[in-house]
């Protein structure tokens, strides 16, 4: 029989996961900015821009909070700013009112970035279940975009044109979100004085990840890998619509995508093995798929890209599962954060190199440019990474685990 506190634990971060990216609005709020208010791509990249720079400069203060105070307040007030940000949205529409509300946003995703991944892994940890992490960590990152499926599945429904009504529905399922982030078990770590003043600033966190070039090898392949799936995520329903999808087939295509990426996340654990070059090696392919078939266009393309973002998804659960394996101080949410700032940091260029390649080549011509450059990342950090290894799950810094890891294999 499984362990009841790991059991409700486990249920409850999957379904605040789940909540958490089930936002109607996903699947065409790029389209919005401009059939709604007539931005041009320029305009729309602008606004991922600051979205991006806005999160990059939250990043690592709304770590330090989550470290030195609650991650479960910092979590619920996550899915709170991300409600008002599709508030603001519906209110006023336009650049500025969509600018307005990518800053609420940001803040709020820079709020979550950090503190979930940490308190996850040390709630698990304190209940001797830290073999599992990886498990519950990937299954609930599947659950996010099943998520995002039903919410894709419901968005088709009402129609692309409705946009009152899909933001309305994203703002209610966020508060719905924040309720089951409040539900969550509290918090077991305890700092002692010493650790609390460590976590008074930069100092321990930057301390840790000098003294540990695995450490830093990880949280620079974890920034790199997701800068590239998040920069590129927001041109997808716009690189469909230019590759000839009608717009009501791409939340179809959308869900399709999602749906691998879910089953693909829910049996992650089981490449956990994986060596780093390897994994590297997958973020070489993907580039070049989507690079290859760009120049075909039509079908080939959209399954170009599809296939890029499946395994960019994948590679980057995996990194991120080891990073987590690999820290040993008090300020995991802190160094939790950190790839994340460097991600933003990549990902601003990123975005700004695919509005700057645009004017030249509409969205193909973007693609291609950002695929060399993917391709190009792969390729060094698998020669980082070449005959290096990585930590297996249980480090020394963790408690000692208990038999209910055993019990919880069945969950």
């Amino acid at each position: 029989m499984n362990n009841p506190a790991i059991s409700r634990l486990t249920w409850l971060v999957y379904l605040q996961q789940f909540t958490s990216e089930c936002m109607p609005i996903y699947p065409f709020y790029a389209i919005m900015f401009v059939q709604r208010s007539g931005l041009s791509v320029a305009q729309v990249s602008a606004l991922f821009a600051i979205w991006i720079l806005v999160a990059l400069v939250s990043e690592i203060p709304t770590g330090l909070l989550a470290d030195r105070f609650s991650r479960r307040s910092v979590l619920v007030v996550s899915k709170l700013m991300q409600a008002a940000a599709f508030l603001t949205w519906w209110l006023y529409p336009g650049f500025t009112g969509y600018a307005v509300g990518f800053v609420l946003w940001g803040v709020g995703y820079a709020f979550n970035s950090g503190a979930f991944q940490a308190y996850v892994y040390e709630e698990m940890a304190a209940l001797g279940a830290i073999k599992q992490f990886t498990k519950v960590f990937s299954r609930s990152q599947s659950l996010a975009l099943v998520g995002m499926v039903v919410a894709y599945a419901g968005a088709s429904l009402v129609g692309s044109r409705n946009y009152a009504v899909l933001l309305i529905s994203s703002l209610v399922i966020s508060l719905l979100s924040a309720a089951v982030a409040a539900a969550f078990p509290a918090e077991t770590r305890r700092h002692t004085p010493s650790e609390a003043k460590k976590l008074a600033g930069l100092r321990s966190t930057l301390a840790e990840v000098a003294s540990s070039p695995l450490l830093q090898r990880l949280v620079i392949s974890v920034a790199i890998v997701v800068a590239i799936g998040s920069a590129l995520e927001e041109y997808v329903p716009l690189y469909y619509q230019t590759m000839g999808a009608v717009d009501r087939f791409i939340p179809g295509l959308l869900i399709i995508g999602l749906a691998l990426s879910a089953y693909l996340s829910w049996r992650v654990d089981k490449l956990e093995r994986l060596g780093a070059q390897w994994r590297a090696l997958l973020v070489v392919v993907a580039g070049a798929a989507v690079l290859v078939t760009s120049y075909a266009g039509g079908a080939l393309a959209i399954i170009g890209l599809f296939t890029f973002m499946r395994l960019i998804n994948v590679t980057k659960l995996l990194y991120e599962a080891s990073l987590q394996h690999s820290v040993a101080g008090p300020s995991r949410a802190t160094i939790s954060s950190l790839p994340t700032f460097i991600a933003e940091c990549l990902s601003l260029a990123l975005v700004a190199v695919y509005g700057w390649a645009s004017r030249f080549g509409g969205n193909v011509g973007s693609m291609r440019v950002i695929g060399g450059i993917v391709i190009g990342l792969g390729g060094v950090m698998a020669l980082v990474w070449l005959r290096r290894s990585l930590p297996q799950p249980g480090p020394a810094a963790a408690p000692v685990v208990s038999a209910t890891d055993e019990m919880h294999d069945k969950f």
